[in-house]
């Protein structure tokens, strides 16, 4: 069977499995090819910036669903996704207020969420650091930046009271034409931010932006919508769509190993 057709009859095969099961994309067989390829694209970039020799891929909230699966599908070590959802919080800043700019927890709530950081992420940073890994990159797809910038906060908290020595960095994914309001939302929320470094800002597809505003990929999450102030904890996403996606992620991440000859290793860097 020679590449091309491949991999037409796997696109083929994806644009029926998740318009079936998901209701993913607006458009068929052309929408969904692009996706997979922006999805593989986003991934190596990710990837790349962050080797997992020495570097933690964090995902937060759901938004970064296809990365983390795909990330993980093609064997990706030191890698998660932390459940939290509507989390803007902004522990340097009392005087700013608004959904977008954040408010401070309260004592009770910060509790919850350091009792979360432990639960979700103590016992893999843990490992991590055993293996050589001295970063963690803060993943999301954002048009503010206010969610990364506030986890980032409130970690740095949660490392230093465990004596974990690692350094963190934000990784936003995001339109070009955001990236001036993630700059000032970044001196708001007191985060140092490199754009060439911080930002994947060359985004030009259209279409998995577009799934990534509308908030498309939040149904697929491996666990459900997580509220701090409203939900007691996580709860598992076990769908037909979270299945049927993570078939075809695992699906396309085999198909690219096979076809770059890197079955069972991540990109090489």
């Amino acid at each position: 069977m020679n590449k091309q057709y491949f991999l037409f009859t796997f696109v083929i095969f994806l644009g029926l499995t998740l318009n079936s099961y998901a209701g993913l994309f607006s458009e068929k067989e052309n929408g969904d090819k692009e996706v997979l390829k922006s999805i593989i694209k986003y991934s190596r970039t990710i990837d790349k910036a962050c080797p997992q020799e020495d570097c933690f891929v964090l995902g937060i909230g759901r938004s970064p669903t296809p990365i983390i699966d795909f990330l993980r599908s093609i064997d990706r070590e030191h890698i998660t996704q932390l459940p939290i959802s509507n989390f803007r919080y902004n522990k340097h800043n009392d005087h700013i207020q608004g959904r977008n700019f954040g408010m401070r927890l309260n004592s009770s709530e910060r509790d919850r969420l350091i009792l979360h950081f432990e639960n979700h992420l103590f016992h893999q940073l843990s490992t991590a650091i055993r293996s050589g890994v001295t970063k963690i990159k803060v993943l999301d797809f954002s048009i503010r930046g206010s969610s990364v910038f506030s986890i980032i906060g409130y970690l740095k908290e949660y490392l230093e009271m465990s004596q974990i020595d690692l350094e963190i960095e934000p990784m936003i994914m995001t339109h070009l034409n955001r990236v001036e309001t993630i700059k000032e939302t970044a001196k708001l929320y007191h985060v140092d931010l490199d754009p060439k470094k911080h930002i994947l800002a060359d985004m030009q597809d259209e279409l998995i932006i577009r799934a990534f505003v509308d908030s498309r990929f939040d149904n697929l999450a491996p666990f459900l919508k997580f509220d701090l102030k409203v939900h007691k904890k996580p709860l598992e996403n076990d769908s037909k769509a979270r299945n049927a996606f993570v078939s075809v992620i695992e699906k396309m991440a085999a198909t690219t190993q096979l076809n770059e000859g890197e079955k069972g290793k991540c990109f090489e860097k």
